[in-house]
């Protein structure tokens, strides 16, 4: 998502990143091909069907990054317009396709109620609108590579997955790449 949030950027809004800022863009892309060739290497022989949507996915959120940056919303109501939609659109699936929720236990429902409403849906959604008022979206984008990066440490502690070599590089790397590329090492804002 940083790549691309970086790009549209420098091509639809001229953006200028300096020097440190265009090396951090290439640390990230290191440490996420770093990790991305491990996991493919290891993974299921469908895997490659994830990664192949997830640059999809990380253009996708780079247009809402640039579009909500310009659209003059406060970051609650950035929140309340994905909401709104999803819900929406959750609906309709529902209706086409039928809806198994009645089924579920009140603990499961509740577990995603906290998890994917309130934690995912309202707070990193807020979260991330203050980041990209704040900081800009090209900026607020270039955090979001430490995503892999601390999913993989909470994997470590809370799943007892292992962390060998080639994702403590891969972590290395990204977090470099994010510190220069969100321009805290960098002359120009």
């Amino acid at each position: 998502m940083p790549l691309a949030t970086a790009l549209i950027g420098i091509t639809i809004f001229g953006e200028r990143p300096d020097r440190m800022r265009m090396v951090g863009f290439a640390a990230i892309v290191a440490g996420v091909a770093i990790l991305l060739t491990r996991n493919l290497a290891v993974s299921v022989s469908t895997g490659w069907i994830g990664y192949a949507l997830l640059p999809a996915a990380a253009t996708l959120w780079a247009i809402y990054t640039h579009a909500f940056r310009r659209s003059g919303l406060s970051p609650l109501q950035g929140s309340a317009l994905i909401a709104a939609w999803s819900f929406l659109i959750h609906l309709a699936l529902a209706a086409c396709f039928g809806s198994t929720l009645a089924s579920v236990p009140v603990k499961e429902i509740a577990l995603q109620i906290t998890s994917q409403g309130i934690l995912s849906g309202l707070i990193a959604m807020v979260a991330y609108g203050f980041a990209v008022k704040s900081l800009g979206g090209t900026q607020a984008a270039a955090f979001t590579a430490l995503t892999p990066v601390l999913a993989m440490i909470g994997g470590a502690i809370l799943l007892g997955e292992q962390i060998g070599p080639f994702e403590m590089l891969a972590a290395i790397v990204t977090a470099i790449g994010v510190a220069l590329s969100t321009g805290i090492l960098s002359t120009r804002t």
